[in-house]
């Protein structure tokens, strides 16, 4: 379809782009504002002003862990380089899936 100021595109290609860019789909949540604030304060803490990059770093973390909770493993060990201290982390709550 022609027009005075350039092409548009009829719906089936406008469709057919947004199927193509499916990384730039956007979702949209609510979420309190206790839990805005905290998000917003891990973010600076990180030192990104992006929310989305942020959350997307959560989930990808989740789902390595999600894994390795499938495969039966159930805590991870952090150790301070040099140091004899260690923290763990217990994956009882990624292992609900798994029953």
């Amino acid at each position: 379809m022609k027009k005075m100021f350039g092409d548009i595109p009829s719906r089936e290609e406008r469709e057919k782009a947004k199927k193509a860019n499916v990384k730039n789909q956007s979702v949209s949540f609510t979420v309190s504002p206790n839990f805005k604030k905290e998000i917003e304060k891990l973010c600076e803490e990180v030192g990104t002003n992006n929310r989305s990059e942020f959350l997307r770093d959560c989930i990808s973390i989740n789902k390595i862990l999600m894994k390795y909770a499938k495969e039966g493993f159930t805590e991870l060990v952090i150790q301070k380089p040099g140091a004899k201290e260690r923290r763990f982390l217990h994956f009882n709550h990624l292992q609900k899936g798994n029953k």
